[in-house]
C-alpha cells in the first residue's frame, strides 16, 4: 500500500494535543483490529496487524532492530530461488538472489539475530 492509499488526503493536516493524539491512535488501532476480525480468521488477525505495524515503521522511518529481525527471514524466503537455472541468464539471476540472501544474513547477524532451526534445506 502506498502512502496515498494509507493516508486520506482530503484536508490539511491539523495539530492535535498529545493527550488526544494517544486516544485517537488507540481508536485507530481498535478500528484496525475490528476490521481484521471481520476479514480474517483468528490466526490471521494478529499477522495482519503486525504487517501494518511493519509498514508503519518504514513509513515513519522508525525501523527498529526488532522489526528488521522479524522481517529478514521472510525476505530471505521471498527471494529464495525456486529451481536450479538452466541458462546463463538464469544463473545470473540465481547469483543475484544469493547475493541478496548473503546481505540479509549478514544484516541479521550484525543485529544479533540467529538463523532459523535446521531443516532439510541448505
Amino acid at each position: 500500500m502506498d502512502t496515498s492509499d494509507a493516508i486520506p488526503s482530503d484536508d490539511d493536516p491539523v495539530g492535535i494535543p498529545d493527550h488526544l493524539r494517544e486516544l485517537l491512535r488507540a481508536t485507530a488501532a481498535r478500528m484496525l483490529e475490528e476490521a481484521c476480525d471481520m476479514a480474517f480468521g483468528p490466526d490471521a488477525r494478529d499477522a495482519a496487524i503486525a504487517a501494518v505495524h511493519f509498514i508503519d515503521a518504514f513509513e515513519h522511518e522508525s525501523l527498529t532492530r526488532g522489526v528488521a529481525l522479524a522481517l529478514i527471514p521472510g525476505a530471505i524466503e521471498w527471494e529464495e530461488p525456486v529451481k536450479m537455472p538452466h541458462t546463463l541468464e538464469g544463473v545470473a539471476q540465481y547469483e543475484s538472489q544469493l547475493a541478496l540472501a548473503r546481505e540479509l544474513i549478514e544484516l541479521r547477524d550484525s543485529l544479533g539475530g540467529a538463523p532459523p532451526p535446521p531443516s532439510d534445506v541448505i
